[in-house]
C-alpha cells in the first residue's frame, strides 16, 4: 500500500541526502526543499523512490549549502575544496582506489551451480525473469522505460550522471536487495532472508521475502565493477557467472564511506601527524597515489620496484642502523624489493642474505614491463639472494627460514605476502620473533586498515596483544606519508 510523506520529516529522504555531498548538513537541506516534494514507498521490498521532480530543489539546496560550508570564518584559511569524485572517478567511488583496496564483502555462485535438479532451460527462463524484474524494479525507482542493454546509469540520465545521485543510490540499494534474495549457497539452501537455510525450486527462489534490508545485511552491495555495467549483465551475473559484493556499510559507496566514517577526528593519529587537518591532506594525498598506482611504477636499478619510496627510504636506514645479517621478506612480488635490500647490504659492507618467499616465482609475476630489467639477471641477485618457493605458512617453508637465523646475530623481517587480518596475524606470529632485540618486524600494507574492511593492521593489532616485546615506532614514518602506518614495530631490547 502506497504511502507520501514530507521529504522535510522523512528519515529516508535525508538518509539519501546525506549522501548527495560530502560536505552537506542535512538540517540545512531540509530546510531549503519544498514541501511538496514526496517519497512513495512499495511494499516487498520496502524501498524509498526519490520523486525526479525534487531533484532541482535538491540541486539549488546542495549548493547553498557547499557555498555556505566554503566560506572561511574569521580565523581560518581555507583550500579550495576538493571534488573526490571527480578525482577518482566514479568507478573508484564505487569499487575501491585500488585493486589492494576493494576486497570483496561476499561471493554468490552463479545459479548454474547452485540450483538443483535445473536444466539449460529453467536458467535461461530464471535469467530472462531476473532481467524483467529488474528492469520493472528500476523503472519503478526512476519513473521512467529501462533499457536493458544500458547500464544504471545510462538509464538514469546518460553516462554523465554520477554516482551520488540520490536515484542512482536508491536504484543499487533496489538491485542489491534483489540479486541478495535470490543467492543459493553450494548445497542449493538460501542464503538470505526469511528461506535462509531451505532448498528453493526456481519458483520459490524467485519469490523469495524477508524482512526489509534482510538481503543487504547478509549479503552487501553488488560489487561496484557489476553496478556499472549492463541490466542484461546483472542477469547474466546473477544465472551464469556468479557476482561479489561490498560491505553494508557502503550504503552510499564506497568512496563516501571512505570520507564520511574514515576521515575525522578517530584518525587523527593514523598518520604520524599533529592535527586533523594535516592528516586529511596526508590521507587525500594517498587515496590519489593509489588512484594511479604509483606503486607500480618505482623503479631500482632498472627493475621495477613496488615500495613506497619514502618507506624504502626509512627501510634503508634501518638496515643501515641494524646491519642486519639476515633479511628475511615474505611476498616477493617481481622480485624488486629483494634487489633493493641486496643492494643495501652491498652498500653497507654487511656480508648479509636476503631470503624472499613467495607462492610464485618472481619470472611469474608480471609486473615488469617491457624493457624493464629483471632483478632476478643483477649480479647482486646471484650475491645476496635466495628464492624459498611456497606459502610463508607451510612448515618447511619457516623451518627454512629459522635454520637461516642460526648463524645471524642480526635478522630484519619484512611481511609483504597477505593482505588479510588473519593471515596477516598468523604470519607475524610465526616470522616476527625471528627479528632479533633492537631490529624490526616490519608489517607492510597496514595503510589498508584505512582503505579496506579486511586488512593488515588489524593483524598487526593481534600479534600485539600477545607480543608485549614488540612496540609500534613511528619515528621511522619520517615523511608523514607511509604505506605502513603502525607498522614498524620494533624488538625491545
Amino acid at each position: 500500500m502506497a504511502a507520501a510523506r514530507s521529504a522535510a520529516t522523512s528519515p529516508k529522504i535525508s538518509a539519501l541526502l546525506a549522501g548527495y555531498s560530502l560536505v552537506t548538513t542535512l538540517m540545512m537541506l531540509q530546510q531549503r526543499i519544498k514541501p511538496n516534494c514526496q517519497l512513495v514507498c512499495e511494499p516487498c521490498p520496502a524501498l524509498p523512490l526519490f520523486d525526479p521532480s525534487c531533484e532541482e530543489e535538491v540541486d539549488a539546496a546542495r549548493q547553498q549549502v557547499l557555498a555556505e560550508a566554503a566560506a572561511p570564518k574569521p580565523n581560518q584559511i581555507l583550500l579550495p575544496a576538493v571534488d573526490m569524485l571527480s578525482v577518482l572517478g566514479p568507478e573508484r567511488a564505487l569499487v575501491g582506489i585500488s585493486p589492494s583496496a576493494s576486497q570483496p564483502y561476499a561471493c554468490a555462485l552463479p545459479l548454474k551451480k547452485t540450483l538443483q535438479n535445473s536444466t539449460n532451460e529453467v536458467l535461461q527462463d530464471m535469467q530472462a525473469t531476473i532481467k524483467t524484474d529488474l528492469v520493472q524494479l528500476l523503472e519503478g525507482v526512476m519513473s521512467k522505460p529501462v533499457d536493458p542493454a544500458r547500464t544504471i546509469l545510462q538509464n538514469l540520465r546518460g553516462p554523465a550522471t554520477f554516482v551520488n545521485h540520490p536515484v542512482f543510490l536508491v536504484a543499487r540499494e533496489a538491485v542489491a536487495e534483489y540479486m541478495a534474495r535470490r543467492v543459493l549457497l553450494a548445497d542449493g539452501t538460501a542464503r538470505c532472508c526469511a528461506a535462509k537455510g531451505k532448498v528453493l525450486t526456481p519458483r520459490e527462489l524467485m519469490a523469495a521475502i524477508g524482512e526489509e534490508r534482510c538481503g543487504v545485511n547478509c549479503m552487501g552491495y553488488v560489487s561496484g565493477r557489476l553496478m556499472l555495467k549492463s541490466i542484461n549483465d546483472l542477469a547474466d551475473a546473477a544465472v551464469q557467472r556468479g557476482w561479489c559484493s561490498e560491505p553494508p556499510s557502503y550504503n552510499q559507496g564506497y568512496l563516501n564511506d571512505v570520507v564520511q566514517n574514515r576521515m575525522h577526528s578517530s584518525y587523527k593519529d593514523w598518520f604520524n601527524v599533529r592535527t586533523t587537518a594535516e592528516d586529511t591532506i596526508v590521507f587525500a594525498y594517498q587515496m590519489l597515489a593509489e588512484r594511479h598506482m604509483l606503486f607500480k611504477h618505482q623503479r631500482w636499478l632498472g627493475a621495477a620496484c613496488l615500495q613506497n619510496p619514502f618507506d624504502a627510504w626509512s627501510i634503508q636506514d634501518i638496515i643501515f642502523t641494524v646491519k642486519p645479517q639476515l633479511i628475511i621478506e615474505t611476498g616477493s612480488a617481481n622480485g624488486g624489493s629483494a634487489l633493493l635490500w641486496a643492494s643495501l647490504l652491498q652498500a653497507t659492507g654487511v656480508s648479509g642474505k636476503v631470503i624472499t618467499i613467495d607462492v610464485e616465482d618472481p619470472a611469474l609475476k608480471g609486473h615488469s614491463e617491457s624493457g624493464l630489467a629483471n632483478p632476478w639477471d643483477n649480479p647482486l641477485w646471484k650475491q645476496f639472494v635466495t628464492f624459498v618457493h611456497g606459502s610463508s605458512t607451510n612448515a618447511s617453508v619457516v623451518a627454512k627460514a629459522k635454520q637461516a637465523t642460526v648463524n645471524a646475530e642480526r635478522v630484519l623481517v619484512l611481511l609483504d605476502s597477505s593482505r588479510a587480518a588473519d593471515d596477516v596475524a598468523a604470519e607475524a606470529e610465526l616470522y616476527c620473533p625471528l627479528a632479533t632485540p633492537g631490529s624490526y618486524c616490519i608489517v607492510q600494507g597496514t595503510k589498508l586498515g584505512r582503505l579496506s574492511s579486511d586488512n593488515p593492521f588489524a593483524g598487526v593489532q593481534h600479534f600485539l596483544l600477545k607480543h608485549p616485546d614488540f612496540s609500534i615506532d613511528r619515528s621511522r614514518e619520517l615523511y608523514l606519508l607511509t604505506d605502513h602506518p603502525r607498522g614498524y614495530l620494533k624488538r625491545n631490547g
